[in-house]
């Protein structure tokens, strides 16, 4: 049989099994090997729609759901989705749940959706919600709300609301607003909005918020190949039908044509690199260097005016090293590479300039670690879907 004659599922399948030694080597320490091996490989025969992507676009989303601890397709921890032949890794607000208690700061989490015929009520401490758990949806009412409690571990609380008008504007500015589980599953969305919302509002161990801002991250990248994951993509739901598969082949083929031209950098010096920026800095080092992190590269090195490559890391290094990390201890978050690389968006501070102009130098006395007028990637990425 030759390689033109292999299906998708057959192509997929060699891949991981000529890749085996690779893949394992990429796992943490705390995953079982074979057991990780098989639950890719369920992924595979599970959603035919995952047979059409990248196979190494699926092994790196899986290793990405071990590395946070996660089951795929597990009580609705997270979900492998594909956006055009990319497998992306989806949290589900379970699996934002079980990082968060994860950080030791919260005990519990509840979040719910609100009828129009349930009792519910609210004060500056408390929110409360009954309602008759045997009653029928259409006797419950409409969806009109979601929140969330949050029982942290020093004994406080709080919560957070909010309404289906504000729910539907964080959808209008998702990429899967229109179709996948936006359509289908429309309170566990709601639900995981308004927990991404509360979750801001906490404090988290900073490993915690670091995993949080990468699955953030990764989830709001804009696609580059197709439109979003048509209905019924996600694992366990049901098959498309015949007429929305056309309409997924005419998207992937107008995909196709419209592709941007191979990225010819090599990624793979910019990563060592902010590794070694970060480890100087005494800030988190990245733990890969997603789509959002190199747009960040590219647009500080453009407004460096710097082309080659290297030169551009040697020039980050100086601007930002040596670096006194206690002038950010007090910031409640942007502690991290991502913050002194970002080109500001709304006036804020440019953090790279100012390491430059030795603001961040042991003996400077300039700066109020306190003080930071740029909102910090994470908050931006919490704030919505």
């Amino acid at each position: 049989m030759s390689s033109t004659d292999l299906t998708n599922a057959q192509k997929a399948k060699n891949y991981v099994e000529t890749h085996a030694d690779e893949i394992r080597a990429m796992l943490p320490n705390h995953i079982e090997q074979e057991r990780f091996m098989r639950n890719m490989g369920r992924q595979l025969v599970g959603n035919r729609n995952l047979q059409d992507c990248d196979p190494s676009s699926l092994v790196t989303a899986c290793v990405e759901a071990a590395n946070l601890g996660l089951d795929i397709g597990t009580l609705g921890s997270c979900w492998i989705i594909p956006f055009g032949r990319t497998a992306t890794l989806v949290v589900g607000y379970q699996g934002l749940i079980d990082l968060a208690i994860r950080s030791g700061t919260v005990k519990a989490i509840h979040c719910e959706v609100v009828r129009a015929n349930d009792e519910y009520g609210a004060n500056q401490r408390d929110f409360f919600h009954t309602y008759d758990p045997f009653a029928l949806e259409a006797e419950r009412g409409e969806i009109i709300g979601a929140y969330c409690i949050i029982d942290l571990a020093n004994g406080s609380s709080q919560y957070e609301t909010m309404s289906v008008e504000q729910v539907e504007k964080i959808r209008a500015g998702s990429r899967a607003g229109g179709s996948g589980p936006w359509v289908d599953h429309w309170d566990r969305m709601a639900i995981k909005t308004v927990l991404r919302r509360a979750l801001t509002k906490i404090k988290l161990s900073p490993e915690v918020r670091e995993k949080m801002h990468n699955i953030f991250v990764n989830e709001d990248e804009p696609a580059v190949a197709a439109e979003s994951p048509a209905k019924g993509t996600v694992l366990g739901l049901p098959e498309t039908t015949k007429e929305e598969a056309s309409v997924q082949e005419t998207v992937k083929a107008a995909a196709v044509k419209s592709a941007k031209p191979r990225d010819t950098r090599n990624w793979s010096v910019d990563t060592d690199r902010a590794r070694e920026v970060a480890k100087g800095m005494g800030v988190p080092e990245w733990s890969r260097l997603t789509d959002q992190r190199k747009k960040l590269i590219l647009a500080r090195q453009r407004e460096e005016g710097i082309d080659d490559q290297e030169k551009f890391w040697d020039a980050v290094k100086m601007a930002l090293l040596p670096f006194d990390v206690s002038k950010i201890e007090n910031w409640s978050s942007g502690k991290s590479l991502d913050t002194f690389m970002r080109i500001p968006q709304r006036g804020g501070a440019d953090h790279f300039l100012m390491a430059k102009e030795g603001q961040y130098r042991p003996g400077h006395d300039g700066v109020d670690p306190g003080m930071s007028s740029e909102p910090s990637a994470l908050d931006d990425l919490l704030g919505g879907e």
